[in-house]
């Protein structure tokens, strides 16, 4: 049976050593000392489990496919959020473009790992490009590196739910 599917690795300080995972099929991980281990144990298990389904004819999780993206999008949005949006990157100093890249930068981190007391905000401060940006791989849920340029302000019109979603104020 071919494997298609993702894999995500990930370090456990508990166990000491990498967690391998399939993120299509819930609960399914293996354990390893290093990251090989744990993804030739991962690899084990995941057939046999694909096996096992396909022979009591249940259907298989559909494989996550990798599609180019442009890095462009065209968004729609309410006349009125759309000024309240280019007010504030205004006042940030910076453009609707990098206010947008912040909120949706933001949005993701909240959605993957919930909110970090200690991560900065869309709306405490969009002076930040986008090349900027970086995401903390180790799983703490940081947003912002230490070195990410982030200006407070005290603007806060837009806030983001616990789901991602973003709610004007």
């Amino acid at each position: 049976m071919s494997f298609r599917y993702s894999v995500s690795l990930q370090w456990s300080e508990e166990d000491e050593g990498f967690i391998a995972l399939v993120p299509e099929i819930e609960g399914l991980s293996a354990f390893g000392e290093d990251p090989a281990e744990a993804i030739g144990e991962l690899m084990a298990v995941a057939e046999d489990f694909l096996q096992v389904l396909a022979e009591r004819g249940q259907a298989l999780p559909r494989p996550r496919t990798m599609r180019p993206h442009s890095g462009q999008l065209r968004l729609r949005l309410p006349r009125s959020l759309h000024a309240r949006a280019a007010l504030i990157a205004e006042q940030e100093g910076v453009s609707l473009n990098t206010f947008l890249v912040a909120c949706v930068a933001e949005s993701i981190a909240l959605q993957e790992h919930g909110h970090d007391a200690g991560a900065p905000r869309a709306s405490e401060g969009a002076r930040t490009t986008a090349a900027e940006l970086m995401f903390d791989l180790s799983g703490d849920g940081a947003l912002f590196s230490s070195d990410a340029l982030v200006r407070p302000s005290s603007s806060d019109a837009f806030a983001l739910s616990r789901s991602g979603t973003l709610l004007v104020q």
